[in-house]
């Protein structure tokens, strides 16, 4: 079956499922190079020189690595914020880190 053909949740879940197979074929040089596009894709946007908070993840081996913007955004004086779980609601919430030392 066609994930597009199939409902939302599983077509997502399809998709992430693909794009972390590409991910996990990618050389770290490959990854690396990759990573270093996206970084600076997000840089030249408009919405980062115009934005005072960064929201970012912090990433498993098999994603893009994005945290170098955190360093960037930290020394240009923005905001970060991570996703946090939070266990008494079972969900993620927005979580401002003011730099390397806040994260656990």
């Amino acid at each position: 079956m066609d994930p597009a053909d199939a409902h939302p949740t599983v077509a997502k879940a399809a998709l992430r499922e693909q794009i972390r197979r590409s991910l996990r074929e990618l050389s770290p040089a490959d990854r690396d190079a990759s990573s270093g596009r996206i970084r600076e894709h997000c840089v030249a946007l408009g919405e980062w020189s115009a934005c005072r908070t960064v929201a970012l993840y912090h990433p498993r081996s098999d994603e893009p690595d994005l945290w170098a913007l955190a360093g960037r955004a930290w020394s240009e004086g923005r905001s970060v914020a991570l996703p946090s779980f939070d266990p008494a609601s079972s969900t993620y919430r927005w979580r401002r880190v003011g730099g390397p030392g806040d994260l656990v």
